[in-house]
């Protein structure tokens, strides 16, 4: 009698651990993080697709963040972004 509730107690408990061991791992995120900046125009003639890059973000002071410059896109004007970070409408 008591290695039934022994057993169907582990077997609980390998359940429990499978269902949340799923959730956890679904959980994890795997999408790759973007950042986009807007430069000088002397500035993006140099700016190439692979070159390495350098974040510095003003919420966190003394960090730095490396990665990889991704795409170059050269498509907005710097009349069409008003100070206010929208585009004009």
């Amino acid at each position: 009698m008591f290695l039934d509730y022994f057993a169907l107690g582990i077997l609980f408990f390998v359940v429990i651990v499978i269902f949340y061991g799923i959730i956890v791992i679904h959980d994890i995120p795997d999408e790759t993080r973007y950042f986009a900046g807007a430069f000088w125009q002397n500035s993006l003639l140099r700016l190439k697709e692979g070159d390495e890059a350098e974040v510095i973000i003003d919420a966190m002071p003394g960090q730095v963040f490396k990665g990889r410059v991704a795409t170059v896109l050269p498509a907005m004007a710097e009349g069409e972004v008003q100070f206010s970070g929208n585009l004009q409408s």
